[in-house]
């Protein structure tokens, strides 16, 4: 499905406004999607279909197990699968609601939660990466810009910042990038046991 692979453009040829922006990344998004799912329980059943059928890892990392009875089974036929129009039009029918306090935090968390930046996308990136879908999601997207919750999001990073540094039972500091652990590790004099507890230990992936 080469579609889910397609970035968002939007008419006018650029991110006009705060809610385009917000759609404009994966994170973003999928906020709107989840805040849509939360909204609305039929929202959240189609794109949880979807999303299966859209996971790269569908029927391998990612397993869909049903029950039903005998009577589910006679009467499976008379619930159409969910389509991607269907959660369009589900979607718009949310149309700009205000969001009240107190509702962008899960969804917000759920985003983060599932971003995978060192494989491909799961099923609900993929699917709140469609077009029509994310165009469905701009209204929603607005009202989150809108919303009190957001507003600290526009405001200048603070200056106060943090960095964790590793130090040996000695004092000295250890090197943070896999380069420099390397070296660090394979100096002469560099205690064999502080090679094998220490540096493996927090050797970042290449």
């Amino acid at each position: 499905m080469s579609t889910i692979h397609r970035e968002v453009r939007w008419e006018d040829g650029g991110v006009s406004s705060r809610a385009e922006r917000l759609l404009s990344g994966p994170r973003g998004r999928r906020l709107c999607l989840e805040l849509a799912m939360a909204a609305d329980p039929a929202v959240c059943t189609a794109a949880f279909a979807l999303g299966y059928q859209l996971d790269p890892g569908q029927g391998l990392s990612r397993v869909l197990v049903t029950f039903e009875s005998d009577q589910d089974s006679s009467e499976s036929g008379d619930e159409p699968a969910p389509t991607v129009a269907g959660l369009v039009s589900a979607v718009a029918a949310l149309g700009a609601t205000r969001v009240e306090p107190g509702l962008i935090q899960t969804p917000l968390q759920r985003s983060v939660d599932f971003a995978r930046y060192w494989q491909e996308p799961d099923g609900e990136d993929r699917l709140a990466a469609l077009p029509e879908v994310a165009a469905a999601l701009l209204p929603l997207a607005a009202a989150v810009v809108e919303s009190a919750e957001a507003a600290w999001w526009s405001h200048a990073f603070s200056t106060d910042q943090w960095l964790v540094q590793w130090q040996t039972s000695g004092g000295e500091t250890i090197p943070q990038t896999p380069t420099s652990l390397t070296a660090w590790s394979e100096e002469p004099e560099r205690p064999k046991r502080v090679r094998n507890a220490n540096v493996h230990a927090i050797r970042t992936p290449t």
